[in-house]
């Protein structure tokens, strides 16, 4: 049983952690212990698996306008508040 307890404490992680571990993801990437206590943790939370979804998805509205000011094009009032819309979805 002592053996047992430090490994459990390895992959067990706090949302805290988790959530920390999913943004560190996003922006540097994961060594491979981190990848797998937050795999391990996402298998049983669903906060935090739905907290990684709207992580990327927030990222890739970012990306994409971004991408678009880059190329010269510049956003409507409307693509503006459809962005603040689908913002304020991800956060509810």
């Amino acid at each position: 049983m002592k053996l047992i307890t430090p490994i459990v404490h390895v992959f067990i992680l706090s949302c805290r952690k988790a959530s920390a571990l999913i943004v560190k993801k996003q922006e540097f990437g994961l060594n491979q212990l981190e990848s797998t206590q937050l795999k391990w943790h996402k298998s049983m939370c669903q906060y935090c698996t739905a907290f990684e979804k709207q992580v990327e998805e927030v990222d890739e509205l970012i990306r994409k306008t971004i991408e678009e000011e880059l190329s010269g094009k510049v956003l409507s009032d409307g693509d503006k508040k459809k962005i603040r819309e689908e913002l304020q979805k991800l956060v509810k």
